[in-house]
């Protein structure tokens, strides 16, 4: 028995070694042998973190014009009801083999009829020839949707099951990608599982023993959105929060934990750094070759982050999604007084479009448009932090489903029953 694993990239370290995959995988298909893919394959400090297992480059990739014209128009054909055209067009999609990824074409067939590949982030193009050598050769292929907007970003690696985080995601790689249910499985997001682990959570006076803040003070949390966007200004947000938290008498003033996103620069806040009541966090973990990869340590850190703090403020990162896991209030400010017109045209076309859109359509967070509604909100948080829980709860529910910590075991198990159903048989569409 062979599992061949993608990792493409950091935070799949995080999704999947880091919570205990290789031992999963021990478990539920009896020691197999299992060859992971990754442009980290050469350094040595990551590789030997991580026993048991054989290592295999991750080959450059690049997408043809027939495929992205095969993509655009299948994706319409979904969109019109049309799926069996939409499936004609998926497999011309994957039909199209790039001789520069022959090396994966050798590799599948050395023990093509005990082998079974998981690509853990079908929403880039990385894996994509990895998945159609496997599909050409019949080698059952399962993916992972990295995170709850991928699908509306759009999905460039094409497998015979996918895994999701809950209904909403599933409801949209039906509708946006064209699969069939039986072979989208929600499974929660493996990202979270530590979040869901009780003896990891520490009581509030430990929280803010270790990051020095005081206990009896509100914590607001503001979550950075990192450099998507070429000269995007990030620290108006925290400007405002600076003057607002002055009008609070001293002995309630609210601290303010700024959490920087990996793609964020530390050094465009230098103001901040020696502020009294303002600390900085962020992820530290760095891989060459596959940049940030948060540990398991700092996903526990994150969670108590997450839970002790009163009131988490973000532009549009993921955060806002993890906080009501811990029934933790949210702003989502949309507003900088510093570029309005940069801010407006990035939430128009991107943000409140893609990443955000089913949030807002469906008003489950507070969208802030100005310091007047946003001292307002955390003004009404503080003295009902029960405001907007429903949402939160309704969040849960459509898009990380499973509170368990569990979701990796899901996916491991749902993989294996792939492999059992493929044995002697052509994987479905």
């Amino acid at each position: 028995m062979r599992i061949i694993l993608s990792i493409p990239e950091g935070q799949n370290v995080r999704n999947l070694l880091e919570n205990g995959i290789l031992s999963e995988l021990n478990i539920v298909f009896d020691h197999p042998e299992v060859i992971i893919i990754t442009p980290a394959y050469r350094i040595k400090s990551f590789t030997e973190k991580w026993q048991g297992v054989k290592w295999y480059r991750l080959l450059p990739i690049r997408l043809t014009r027939r495929q992205s014209l095969l993509s655009r128009v299948r994706k319409r054909a979904v969109r019109l009801r049309q799926n069996w055209i939409a499936n004609i067009l998926l497999n011309a999609e994957r039909s199209v083999l790039l001789n520069e990824a022959l090396e994966y074409e050798q590799l599948l067939l050395e023990k093509k009829d005990e082998t079974i590949v998981i690509c853990s982030h079908i929403h880039l193009p990385f894996e994509a020839q990895l998945s159609n050598y496997a599909k050409k050769h019949q080698i059952p292929v399962v993916g992972i949707v990295n995170s709850w907007d991928n699908v509306h970003k759009g999905i460039h690696t094409h497998t015979d099951r996918v895994f999701v985080w809950g209904d909403q995601n599933k409801s949209e790689m039906i509708t946006m990608e064209g699969y069939i249910d039986k072979n989208v499985i929600p499974t929660g997001s493996p990202s979270f599982d530590p979040y869901f682990i009780k003896e990891h959570q520490w009581s509030r006076k430990d929280f803010c023993d270790r990051i020095k803040l005081d206990p009896s003070r509100p914590i607001l949390l503001y979550a950075s959105i990192g450099q998507f966007v070429p000269f995007i200004e990030e620290t108006f947000i925290l400007d405002e929060l600076a003057k607002l938290i002055e009008d609070f008498p001293v002995e309630n003033r609210p601290q303010i934990i700024c959490r920087l996103h990996p793609w964020s620069k530390k050094e465009i806040f230098k103001a901040y750094l020696d502020h009294p009541d303002i600390v900085f966090s962020g992820f530290e973990n760095y891989v060459p070759t596959l940049n940030w990869a948060p540990t398991f340590d700092e996903m526990i850190f994150s969670a108590n982050l997450l839970k002790h703090s009163s009131i988490c403020i973000s532009p549009g990162s993921t955060m806002v999604l993890e906080a009501a896991i811990f029934d933790t209030p949210t702003i989502v400010p949309i507003y900088n007084n510093y570029q309005p017109e940069v801010w407006e045209d990035y939430y128009s076309r991107f943000c409140l479009a893609m990443h955000f859109s089913r949030l807002i359509e469906g008003k489950l967070v507070p969208v802030i448009r100005n310091s007047i509604q946003l001292k307002e909100c955390i003004n009404k948080y503080l003295s009902d932090p029960s405001f907007f829980s429903v949402e939160r709860r309704n969040i849960v529910n459509q898009y990380i489903k499973y509170g368990d910590g569990n979701s990796l075991k899901r996916i491991v198990k749902e993989t294996k029953v792939l492999f059992d159903e493929s044995v002697g048989s052509e994987p479905q569409s």
